[in-house]
């Protein structure tokens, strides 16, 4: 019984640390007459900005994909960036796309590896988490 109650509470502080990206999805336009889709995705979670045709899409989000539906038929300049101390250098993509009538058009975006930093801080704070959740287990149970 007391593994289950440890376990409980590790689950509750992973709920409580973690952050959720998203997937966001965007109507361009409400027709849907010759018109196209576009997605993004990135190879891994990124924090950035959107922009179609130098318009502002997505502003500074966690972003684990982007979905553009109705999007008039011809050529688009795609443009995301990201830029983070988590990263070894900022992304910065930029590409001119053809969208077709009722087709979608998908880029996949490597995404630069995480810097040393990252894993150091990640590494600090898994062992703090640790330490806390041993702490209130021995209050909690006393032992």
């Amino acid at each position: 019984m007391k593994n289950v109650k440890i376990f409980l509470i590790n689950c509750v502080f992973i709920v409580l640390l973690s952050s959720c990206a998203k997937n966001v999805v965007i109507n361009y336009t409400n027709s849907q007459t010759n018109t196209g889709h576009i997605v993004i995705q990135p190879t891994s979670v990124i924090h950035g900005s959107f922009t179609i045709n130098d318009s502002l899409l997505v502003k500074k989000k966690k972003i684990t994909k982007i979905t553009i539906h109705n999007i008039p038929e011809g050529e688009y300049r795609l443009h995301l960036t990201a830029k983070s101390k988590k990263l070894n250098k900022g992304l910065d993509y930029d590409k001119h796309v053809q969208v077709k009538n009722n087709k979608t058009n998908t880029q996949l975006i490597t995404v630069p590896p995480r810097s040393n930093g990252y894993w150091i801080i990640d590494g600090g704070k898994t062992i703090i988490i640790t330490f806390f959740v041993y702490v209130i287990s021995l209050a909690l149970f006393g032992y």
